[in-house]
């Protein structure tokens, strides 16, 4: 993300008028970034644990194990990275 904002501003982009950015898990605390990105939060325990369970479900299993699809809630924290969205 912060690679990107540069380059936005070196192609005479701003970020958030021109552009927006969000980044995946947050940043470091200490991370200090103007604008402050925008997150989407992703439950990394839970996608350990459940990636874990999924593993051991496929060592026990006697036959092959089916794919799925596991969807897990992600929450979005916006900050100033971000531009209003216009309702058409």
């Amino acid at each position: 993300a912060i690679g990107a904002a540069k380059a936005f501003r070196e192609a005479g982009l701003d970020v958030p008028q021109d552009v927006s950015v969000v980044t995946f898990d947050g940043s470091s605390p200490d991370l200090v970034v103007d604008p402050f990105f925008t997150m989407a939060m992703q439950p990394g325990y839970d996608m350990g644990r459940r990636a874990a369970e999924l593993l051991i479900e496929r060592l026990r299993a006697k036959t092959e194990v089916s794919t799925q699809e596991i969807l897990l809630p992600t929450r979005i924290i916006e900050y100033e990275s971000t531009a209003p969205l216009i309702e058409t």
